[in-house]
């Protein structure tokens, strides 16, 4: 990727902060590294429709100054691209979700939310999805269908090594996800606590700082479980050491409102882990039915529990599920694969056409 000399990726927040959108910029980031692009970090403030009028002046006093070729915009600050000169670097959209559709906005800002991406989506140069469901979306939202790329994150480019734990054991429930309202960790509490199996464990990994107010909600709801000794909520886990948690687990439970792919979905597949998850398109893509997990319609306590209380009685079930599920994944892209493809459509990207001579307003 000689032709590349320098990208600028655009986010906000903790960049190192183990979230699924931090993680795919993260492993992006080093390989284009790796294929010789000078990849730089730029953190706003701004995750709202309307920019803060520093942040704009910060950015394109960045953007002057360094030129790069590449903007690669995260959609947590997907707004920021209106600040980029139509002169100036190519835009790469990562579509981790679309803002006008995540269920935490109110109708105001869902309608200003949908305005912007309609202005972005339609100039960015390329968009990147998450999955089919994704890129329908944004097709909607005025992205040319010649730009629009779906690339979802990846399963361990090394197949874990895996064995079923056929022994006698209680059953041990698993969640991953920050604790945020969206991803349903207190229907995950509720369900636990009307299973009905005295000797289940479950496990909550996920920072808790995100949201406090809806942290504190969770925590008193733990509090009031009559499992709730039963409940571990170890907080934040670098990436590297989830794997051990899947491993160590015997169900993933994904109670998600919204979700854009459900990668730690096929992290536990992977690990050996089946899933009971929101019946969300993302996830539907992922998980069988009845096959490699069970799906439920999100917000249902009542089926989260009896799914789970299935498997947790089952043990054949689990074992049977657990196969399937590592098989799934295995079919589905590894990492390498998913970010040698962007890789490569950055590198055509960057020499589609001459560098302006300078930047205008």
């Amino acid at each position: 990727m000689a032709s590349v000399t320098s990208c600028l990726i655009l986010t906000a927040g903790d960049p190192t902060h183990p979230s699924g959108g931090h993680l795919y910029n993260q492993r992006l980031a080093r390989a284009l590294t790796d294929a010789g692009a000078a990849v730089g970090w730029h953190v706003g403030s701004s995750t709202g429709p309307l920019p803060a009028p520093s942040d704009v002046a910060r950015l394109r006093q960045r953007l002057d100054r360094e030129r790069p070729d590449i903007v690669l915009v995260d959609s947590i600050v997907l707004a920021s691209a209106l600040a980029i000169r139509r002169s100036g670097p190519r835009i790469v959209a990562l579509m981790y979700y679309l803002p006008s559709r995540y269920p935490g906005h109110r109708r105001f800002a869902r309608a200003a939310w949908a305005l912007v991406q309609r202005l972005v989506l339609s100039r960015a140069n390329l968009v990147v999805t998450m999955g089919d469901a994704e890129r329908d979306d944004c097709l909607a939202a005025g992205a040319a269908p010649s730009r629009v790329v779906v690339a979802p994150p990846g399963r361990p480019d090394t197949p874990l090594a895996v064995e079923l734990d056929v022994t006698p054991h209680p059953v041990r429930f698993l969640s991953v996800g920050h604790w945020l309202p969206a991803k349903g960790i207190h229907l995950v509490v509720e369900a636990f606590d009307r299973l009905g199996v005295p000797d289940a464990t479950l496990t909550l990994v996920g920072s808790q700082e995100v949201d406090p107010g809806y942290a504190r909600a969770v925590r008193a709801a733990i509090a009031r479980s009559q499992s709730g000794g039963r409940i571990a909520a170890p907080g934040s886990i670098p990436a590297a050491d989830v794997d051990g948690y899947y491993r160590a687990a015997d169900v993933l439970v994904h109670a998600s409102r919204s979700e854009t792919f459900g990668a730690v979905v096929v992290e536990a597949m992977a690990a050996g882990c089946p899933v009971v998850a929101s019946r969300l398109p993302s996830l539907q893509s992922l998980v069988e039915d009845g096959t490699s997990g069970f799906l439920v319609p999100p917000g249902s306590v009542d089926l989260l529990r009896d799914r789970m209380a299935r498997l947790a009685s089952d043990a054949p079930l689990r074992w049977s599920m657990a196969r399937a599920a590592m098989a799934r994944a295995m079919a589905h892209p590894t990492w390498r694969e998913t970010t040698d493809r962007l890789t490569r459509l950055v590198a055509t990207l960057a020499t589609a056409a001459p560098r302006p001579a300078a930047d205008s307003p």
